[in-house]
């Protein structure tokens, strides 16, 4: 990636690379500049070289981050990236680059890597657990920086516009890595908010990257002119058919649906030209991409596939390479993919197979409920489903009146055994509901 940037810089010094949003206004940091930050970043990691330990580094998406990020890239380190925490302040690269003291190693044939490899660490999402630490080759960013570039012509002309971190993989590879490969100008924001990304399609963003919870926090906030606009991609969870179809009122483009993992990267996409695909689809196979179903199971051998965890393991691919996804799907006579359920998230009552969100939906047609979070937890050895409720406007509803209606459309196993009331829903920030939040809050308010 560093002579990536290097020959950007030669080629167009003066030309913006990263354009970030403020408190003060849009800053501008040309190719040079970045270049120039990336050298300097590699000169001040020069005392972490060669250690077995990594690095963590705390992104938040500032010109001075990503050359850092660069620079780490293109040396034999490890680098796990994070995310700022809220109210933490922002970073400088040069004297933050830390070391990440508390890693062990995942051991197996991760450990056969050598140690000059550079590797990026990547945290899961945690929406439905506690986060994983997942291994890649540096090499895996650029090649999925490359399909995102050729399945959606990201050129020099473009503009990317990246609302979502540089920290996990979406932000990483679709948008910084892509961006970077192609030449486009990276427009970031210091701090998310609605207005600042209405500014930046207003200024003229051909693409954006963005969470289903970004979209419909977009829609709501009213019709918008993004004159350059030519494509919107969506990761980080399902896009539901009502959110795609709001926000491609007001954008007056398609929300195409990227899917993929932290572990195998990017497994399937819609086009832009995509005609006649059944709206919950999330497209088809991206090259270097194979898939089967296993009993309904998703399994895919990727590209751009993790090399093992770092900590406590996970699922890994098997001996023939395929990774188990933990999603049920099926497969269209196009070959595209429709993912039915996350398996992972499955409730098992007494041997049947209970889908949340099929729970959920039901639970946000009661005229009382604007969201529901539905999710089990063990409680003497069984698994009892339990649902988080955020009232909409007007009065809370009986507990009586909401199992009532559950019933009305649910089967008896369905039914929450636990019922919550909740002011909000915590989420990551890609969107997700975020499990271990939300089960802190609906302690603190037991």
């Amino acid at each position: 990636m560093l002579d990536l940037l290097r020959l950007h810089a030669m080629s167009r010094p003066d030309g913006s690379a990263v354009r970030q949003r403020t408190s003060d206004g849009w800053r501008s940091t040309t190719w040079a500049e970045l270049y120039a930050a990336a050298r300097a970043a590699a000169e001040n990691a020069a005392p972490y070289l060669h250690k077995p330990d990594p690095m963590a580094l705390v992104m938040d998406n500032s010109a001075a981050g990503i050359a850092t990020l660069v620079a780490l890239l293109s040396l034999p380190v490890k680098v796990l990236c994070t995310e700022r925490a809220h109210g933490e302040l922002p970073f400088t690269p040069s004297v933050t680059i830390s070391r990440y003291n508390e890693f062990t190693s995942g051991g197996g044939k991760a450990e056969a890597e050598e140690a000059s490899t550079a590797e990026v660490l990547q945290l899961t999402s945690g929406s439905t657990g506690e986060p994983r630490i997942v291994r890649h080759p540096a090499g895996n960013i650029i090649k999925g920086a490359r399909l995102y570039r050729d399945l959606y012509g990201y050129t020099a002309d473009d503009k990317v516009l990246l609302p979502v971190s540089c920290a996990h993989s979406f932000g990483l590879v679709g948008g910084l890595a892509a961006a970077l490969t192609s030449g486009a100008e990276l427009l970031t924001l210091s701090d998310f908010s609605v207005k600042a990304i209405r500014e930046g399609l207003i200024d003229g963003a051909s693409i954006v990257l963005g969470s289903p919870l970004l979209y419909r926090m977009l829609a709501a906030s009213g019709p918008i002119r993004a004159p350059a606009l030519r494509v919107a991609l969506s990761s980080g969870g399902p896009l539901d058919v009502e959110t795609a179809a709001a926000a491609e009122r007001i954008l007056h483009r398609p929300v195409l649906q990227v899917y993929g993992t932290t572990e195998t990267g990017l497994i399937a996409c819609r086009r832009p030209a995509d005609q006649d695909i059944a709206p919950e689809s999330v497209g088809s196979a991206v090259p270097g991409v194979e898939w089967r179903l296993a009993q309904g199971k998703l399994l895919v051998r990727t590209s751009t596939m993790l090399i093992g965890y770092a900590g406590p393991a996970g699922t890994e691919p098997g001996a023939d390479g395929f990774y188990d996804t933990g999603d049920l799907a099926e497969v269209d006579e196009q070959g595209r993919l429709l993912l039915t359920a996350r398996k992972a998230t499955f409730i098992n009552i007494g041997g049947r197979k209970v889908n949340p969100r099929a729970v959920e939906r039901r639970a946000e047609e009661h005229p009382s409920i604007s969201q529901a979070r539905v999710f089990g937890l063990v409680h003497e050895h069984e698994e009892e489903i339990h649902a988080a409720l955020v009232v909409g406007d007007g009065p809370r509803p009986a507990l009586t009146d909401v199992v009532r209606f559950l019933r009305a459309g649910l089967a008896p196993h369905e039914i929450p055994r636990h019922l919550h009331f909740v002011d909000r829903l915590p989420t990551t920030s890609l969107g997700k509901v975020s499990l271990p939040d939300l089960l802190k809050l609906i302690s603190e308010g037991a």
